[in-house]
């Protein structure tokens, strides 16, 4: 495993080295190697942290993965917990 920093030149880089899977963390370089892994049957591992995704480009497509973070309540569980709220508070 190699890590370089990204958005110089990511195709020329990644044909030089010849992986079979790219991971990389902006949607520049995600293009880039996307584009290297058509021409080398490789595949491509995105990571997003602000948008909480992963994508994988894999056989000529991109597909994508929300990671599950903290789940919204419902509405009826946020009216449970203000009727709760206003009962215990009474």
């Amino acid at each position: 495993m190699h890590s370089f920093k990204g958005e110089r030149d990511t195709a020329g880089l990644l044909r030089s080295l010849g992986p079979e899977l790219v991971i990389v963390d902006s949607s520049a370089d995600a293009r880039e190697a996307s584009a290297y892994a058509l021409d080398r049957d490789a595949a491509v591992l995105h990571i997003s942290v602000r948008s909480r995704t992963l994508r994988l480009f894999q056989s000529g497509a991109w597909k994508q993965s929300v990671r599950p973070g903290p789940r919204r309540p419902s509405r009826s569980e946020r009216g449970r917990r203000t009727l709760f709220a206003r009962g215990a508070a009474g």
